[in-house]
């Protein structure tokens, strides 16, 4: 996915740190998810799935947000901004 969108923006020089981004922030919101889980599993199984589906998403969306940032940091600065 980091290529693609690095290929996508012509943001060939980001691409290790957007796919490291992508990578860490993913893996951060799957783990950290597992874990307030299998907290919240004993008590109520509904509310621990709800739980890790919500640390996923932060996880992907950050790394998401990281990854766009940097392949976009070009036009940016094309831009003046």
């Amino acid at each position: 996915m980091g290529t693609m969108l690095c290929a996508a923006f012509d943001a060939r020089e980001a691409r290790l740190r957007v796919v490291l981004a992508l990578f860490g922030l993913n893996a951060l919101g799957y783990f950290a998810g597992g874990e307030v889980t299998a907290l919240l599993l004993r008590h109520h199984r509904p509310t621990a799935m709800l739980a890790w589906g919500v640390g996923y998403g932060l996880g992907l969306g950050a790394g998401l947000g990281v990854a766009f940032h940097l392949c976009q940091a070009r036009a940016r600065a094309l831009l003046g901004r």
